[in-house]
């Protein structure tokens, strides 16, 4: 069975010639990367658990069988199989971890692209040559990934799918809200974690973006919050965060229940299920932003 790997898809080193080495920018970016496919991996590893609870109410002897022997293997390959040769009641979930993977690829180019230019306007040609080799090779990446994605379903005008049994029927719609902890930051020039991936299974009539955060040592930080729906490289900017929204700095903080939320509706983003990044993009201020929780609401 042919399976993406993570340690695959994060072949993030570059052997270079010549006395380049790797930018300290570079570095936080690659370690951002990596710590963005780990999370896209432990969501696979949760919809796994979801689809199983489900089969057990449903008394689907067969359908366990067959997911606890994927359980048993992801648990000790960390790895996911490609879609096309995913068992039918795992395969909607070995699709989202592509479109996550894929968006999150796209974020990464994006990024190199720019720390490229940098170097080479500060005239640091041989570091921007480091930085252009790492893009190359996760272009390569990207491209390939994108051959695992399936075609998008077709739905005749008689309101079936490619099973020939109405849509409306083929899955029963629950609402959900997936939950990402991780500690993000983002500022100048420094980011970690700040963009979110989370792998919906099924959409609804509505979805909200929620999130905490705050100011880390400074109130005043200005920035966005784009959402990039699956199989996109352009994101829609959903929010435009400015220093009022925070009452309470970040690092005084002992959890996100000490801040306030803030929600926004993004159900025109959210029409069809996969994998959806929210990345924070600091743009002003003196302040960086912490974000301690980011929900998506489906419902």
């Amino acid at each position: 069975m042919r399976t993406i790997a993570l340690a695959w898809v994060l072949v993030m080193t570059i052997t270079a010639t010549g006395s380049a080495e790797n930018t300290n920018e570079l570095t936080v970016l690659r370690g951002a990367q990596e710590k963005q496919q780990q999370s896209v991996l432990g969501q696979y590893g949760k919809a796994l658990d979801t689809i199983m609870a489900d089969l057990k109410k449903k008394g689907d002897l067969d359908g366990v069988l067959v997911l606890q022997t994927e359980q048993k293997r992801f648990a000790e390959e960390k790895t996911v199989p490609a879609p096309q040769d995913a068992k039918d009641s795992f395969r909607a979930a070995t699709e989202a971890y592509c479109q996550s993977i894929v968006a999150s690829l796209g974020q990464y180019t994006k990024a190199l692209d720019g720390l490229t230019k940098k170097e080479v306007a500060a005239d640091r040609i041989e570091e921007a040559k480091v930085i252009r080799a790492e893009k190359d090779k996760v272009d390569f990446m990207l491209a390939d990934m994108r051959t695992k994605l399936p075609a998008k379903a077709s739905i005749a005008r008689d309101g079936t799918g490619a099973s020939g049994k109405p849509v409306s029927s083929q899955s029963v719609f629950r609402p959900k809200t997936y939950v990402d902890e991780a500690r993000g930051f983002t500022g100048n020039p420094v980011e970690s974690h700040n963009v979110y991936t989370f792998s919906v299974e099924q959409v609804g009539r509505r979805a909200r973006l929620r999130f905490w955060a705050g100011g880390d040592m400074y109130p005043d930080t200005f920035g966005t919050v784009t959402l990039t729906p699956p199989g996109k490289e352009e994101g829609v900017v959903v929010y435009t965060w400015k220093t009022k929204d925070f009452k309470i700095l970040a690092d005084n903080a002992a959890s996100y229940k000490a801040l306030k939320p803030i929600t926004v509706d993004v159900s025109k983003q959210v029409k069809e299920a996969g994998g959806y990044s929210i990345t924070f993009k600091y743009t002003n201020g003196h302040g960086a932003l912490v974000i301690m929780r980011v929900e998506l609401e489906i419902d």
